[in-house]
């Protein structure tokens, strides 16, 4: 990924650091509290106020009848708590509130939870940051849709928007779901509660993203199963049933573990830590998955424009006789149908690379075959150039790219034919190769191998891009624990 795409989201983010920064220089200069009591005291009551320390000074304090307000503001630096006790004969309150002042004669509230005056800018910076975040990933991903740009890139940000969509929504939720009735009287709640938010939210994600992942665990079993019963048995045709099973096993521990954990305690603590790290683990995941599957399918359903110079046709199994499986047919018969559409719309012809080498059990190579089919077909034997040495998808588009370059006068324009669920995986590999301007041919096939390509697919993202993954799995692994742990008094 370039780092100039990343620029302007970089420079936007720091800014924000900033004005969150000075934000909280500029209003956290004295806190406002308010006690709640919903119950009736006399409108001009007598207060008692003790400050432990001296570090904080209380400025007003005054009541409507129901509530008491006070305006606190700092003097040195340190911890400090107030008593505020009404001498009231019909009520008798008893206050008690814990601060901290810190640099910058700043005042934060510590009485089981972290707030400041001015919390709301910040909190709406942030929440600002998220969405910015989540327009410049979608733009991305649209763009690599809107160039063919298929690969581990496109699912990158396809799976970070979505990520970061999901967990808007849960923070949004969450912050809802918060005692709206505190919330609607001072608009205003808690910063550690939307801090807490954040940690929590990856349990909000599984939840939204539950139904999708059930249906899909239980396609790509049933995948597997008609995989093994037309294939045979392989450890590659059992990678859905494994997946369903491991995701399914996962959240019912991952549950299990929070129903049975509590904030109120060490213990409580750092089990909230696991789980909320756990839970923020498989979204990330999830919206990885997700994105692959979205990524592939666009990747089959997108036709190349009619101005190929040539079509590499990748080569797979033949019969003992040497005739086409249905399978290489319809890939042959996909590039045949769009070199006909093409030189009838624009009069240009391509080239057609059948590739494929000889395997041990064939009687000639899989090229040989293609072009015989080819040529039964009515294509011109001067318009074929057969590649016969690969024995893999990864080499069936390196030999195929040497055999266009040889070929090829200059700059070319290839188009690469294939079975649908396996034309993502032909972008990501032409890459590889230098064909960077390829484009990708469908053929159809039968519907079980869609859902284990998909899965292999996101296998192969995570290994390809295994480092970028850790550094975020790392990050997001610490700042989820660290806020578990932080805002446990809520």
């Amino acid at each position: 990924m370039k780092f100039k795409m990343h620029l302007p989201l970089i420079l936007i983010l720091l800014f924000s650091l900033l004005f969150c920064c000075v934000s909280v220089l500029i209003t956290a200069r004295e806190y406002h509290g308010v006690y709640y009591s919903y119950l009736s005291i006399s409108d001009n009551p007598e207060f008692e106020k003790t400050i432990q320390n001296g570090n904080v000074e209380i400025t007003e304090t005054n009541t409507d009848g129901k509530n008491i307000y006070y305006t606190v503001k700092p003097v040195h630096s340190g911890f400090d708590k107030i008593e505020i006790k009404s001498g009231s004969e019909d009520y008798n309150y008893y206050i008690v509130e814990n601060y901290y002042v810190g640099p910058f004669n700043t005042i934060f509230a510590k009485n089981g939870y972290f707030d400041f005056d001015g919390s709301m800018i910040v909190k709406a910076v942030i929440l600002i940051d998220i969405i910015i975040a989540v327009i410049f990933n979608l733009r991305w991903f649209l763009q690599c849709r809107k160039k063919a740009n298929f690969g581990y890139e496109m699912v990158i940000y396809g799976g970070i928007f979505l990520f970061l969509t999901i967990y808007l929504i849960a923070l949004i939720l969450q912050t809802i779901d918060f005692d709206m009735e505190i919330t609607i009287q001072r608009i205003n709640y808690p910063f550690s509660y939307f801090l807490h938010s954040f940690a929590t939210a990856g349990f909000f994600f599984l939840l939204i993203t539950m139904l999708f992942m059930l249906i899909f665990s239980l396609a790509v079993s049933l995948s597997n199963l008609s995989l093994i019963r037309h294939e045979g048995f392989r450890i590659t045709n059992l990678l859905g049933a494994i997946f369903g099973a491991a995701w399914f096993s996962g959240m019912l521990i991952l549950f299990f573990i929070d129903e049975n954990s509590s904030g109120s305690s060490l213990h409580g603590t750092v089990f909230d830590a696991i789980t909320n790290s756990i839970a923020i683990i498989i979204s990330y995941f999830v919206s990885m998955l997700i994105s692959t599957v979205i990524s592939a399918a666009m990747a089959s359903r997108s036709k190349p424009p009619f101005d190929r110079d040539y079509i590499a046709i990748l080569g797979c199994a033949i019969r003992d006789d040497g005739s086409l499986t249905p399978l290489l047919r319809g890939r042959v018969d996909s590039a045949v149908a769009f070199e006909n559409e093409q030189f009838a719309k624009t009069g240009k012809h391509a080239k057609f690379v059948p590739s494929g080498g000889q395997g041990d059990d064939e009687i000639i190579s899989e090229s040989e075959a293609m072009k015989r089919y080819l040529l039964e077909q009515g294509v011109p034997e001067e318009q074929i150039l057969t590649e016969d040495k690969s024995v893999n998808t990864f080499q069936n588009l390196k030999f195929s790219k040497a055999v266009i370059d040889s070929d090829c006068k200059g700059k070319s324009s290839p188009a690469i034919a294939t079975t649908n669920y396996h034309v993502f995986r032909s972008y990501v590999l032409a890459k590889k190769v230098g064909l960077k301007n390829a484009r990708g041919i469908s053929a159809k096939t039968k519907w079980y191998f869609f859902p284990n390509a998909f899965l292999r697919e996101f296998v192969g993202l995570i290994v390809e891009e295994k480092k970028a993954h850790i550094i975020i799995l790392t990050a997001l692994t610490v700042v989820t624990a660290l806020l578990s742990i932080f805002t446990v008094g809520i």
